[in-house]
């Protein structure tokens, strides 16, 4: 099989291609429909040919041009570089030999653009969730699931069929494969997201509740059931469902972007910000038997005096190491806040403050627990600061934890934030709803 952007031949690990997860919101896909006699196809309907010709007839090649041709016609469209992104991304998990890191910098290109283009949208979380996976941060697998082939097979021709717009014809496929494997959340969420397109929402929202009830931390479940919910008239429940979509991944990008989007729509504030987070490790003791620690800081925040850091899975980081503190401004904006941070980990584990029991081997907790106690002090939100600003807002209500594992996630933590998680959903969903996303008052 030849790829037509890279002229390369690829041997493909198995002759057929297997469906990926639908990409977008269940809003986004586009139906079925032949382009109008004289007038050339749209961008989508090309995009929408692609899928079509990838996952019904198995030509990549063709597919390729074909997505090729749709960018060309639209470049600036989010939905049409996601679906190529999502055609990059499947193929380099299928393929040998030395153009798979080359189809990923294809994918990773088109997520880069869509992420950056609206960094507010809903494209872009699904974007940057597109380069979560391509750098391997998938902290939240669902449950491991094998189903019979049969109900493989089945799901295989569902997939195919969604991806190219005949949702009435693919449900009987997803009931076949949801009768065979009725453990598998992805079916149901999948199953129930067709019929989410068909228009008929009750069975839709039925059919999420089912994937629910199967894996409760299925993050896609409960960000399509927002939708839905919202078009069956209840936003209060809608809004509930972002949240959770949030608790079940705090990393998932398109779910704060469904939240901020249904927040906005009810009347309420959005008050999430991105931080890009100053890594510290501790690696092994040099020849003087002292521990080494390596501070990580985004390049984006070197230089940096103030302002909000947009996520950029383009920059890379510089590092630094330290046997101590390291010394910052007095002014604090976020870029001199994340330096404290950085500093204050540094010292907990290197020699670590006097006193402390934990000092020498503390938990990820208790290192983030430690750091942004240290940041925050006497710190008073500020404009120059906005990050870290939010992280204050969350101390003076009562939610610093739970503003560290939702804010400061990462793989280290991901352990404890699952038992906390399990014990503390409900102050999980009352920090989003009133802190990140409360009601507005009179004359704000």
């Amino acid at each position: 099989m030849e790829l037509a952007r890279t002229g390369v031949q690829l041997k493909l690990k198995r002759t057929i291609l297997h469906t990926v997860v639908c990409l977008l919101v269940a809003s986004a896909t586009v139906p079925a429909w032949a382009a109008s006699q004289g007038k050339p196809p749209s961008a989508r309907e090309l995009a929408r040919q692609a899928n079509e010709k990838w996952r019904l007839d198995h030509d990549a090649d063709g597919a390729l041009k074909l997505f090729n041709r749709a960018v060309e016609t639209a470049p600036g469209d989010g939905w049409v570089l996601l679906q190529r992104a999502g055609f990059y991304e499947a193929v380099a998990g299928m393929v040998v030999g030395d153009q798979v890191e080359a189809i990923r910098r294809a994918a990773r290109a088109d997520y880069h653009f869509v992420a950056t283009s609206n960094p507010n949208s809903v494209e872009a979380g699904v974007a940057r969730d597109g380069l979560a996976r391509l750098d391997g941060r998938n902290w939240f697998p669902g449950p491991d699931v094998t189903c019979p082939e049969d109900a493989d097979s089945a799901f295989a021709n569902a997939e195919a069929l969604f991806a190219s717009g005949r949702f009435e014809e693919s449900l009987s496929s997803y009931a076949t494969a949801a009768e065979k494997c009725p453990d598998s959340s992805t079916i149901w969420m999948s199953f129930a997201d067709a019929y989410f397109q068909t228009g008929r929402l009750e069975d839709a929202e039925r059919i999420f509740r089912k994937a629910l009830a199967v894996n409760p931390w299925d993050r896609a479940s409960h960000r399509f059931l927002v939708e839905t919910e919202y078009k069956l008239g209840h936003p209060g429940e809608a809004l509930r469902q972002a949240a959770l979509a949030v608790v079940s991944d705090p990393g998932y990008e398109a779910a704060w972007a469904t939240l901020r989007n249904i927040a906005l729509g009810n009347g309420r504030a959005y008050l999430r910000v991105y931080g890009e987070k100053t890594a510290v490790t501790r690696e092994k003791p040099g020849a003087d038997g002292k521990p080494r620690i390596t501070i990580t800081i985004p390049r984006s925040l070197l230089g940096a005096s103030s302002g909000d850091k947009s996520h950029d899975s383009e920059a890379g980081g510089d590092t630094t190491e330290s046997g101590g503190a390291v010394s910052t401004t007095t002014a604090l904006s976020d870029a001199s806040c994340w330096l404290v941070y950085g500093g204050a980990k540094a010292l907990l584990l290197g020699e670590g403050p006097k006193g402390r029991k934990d000092a020498r081997n503390p938990t990820p907790f208790q290192q983030e627990r430690h750091a942004v106690e240290s940041v925050l002090g006497d710190f008073e939100p500020n404009d120059g600061a906005p990050f870290w600003s939010m992280m204050a807002r969350a101390r003076s209500a009562g939610f610093m934890d739970e503003a560290i594992y939702v804010h400061l996630l990462d793989r280290q933590l991901v352990p404890e934030y699952k038992e906390f998680r399990a014990q503390h959903l409900r102050r999980l969903v009352q920090y989003l709803l009133t802190v990140v996303v409360p009601k507005r008052t009179a004359g704000s």
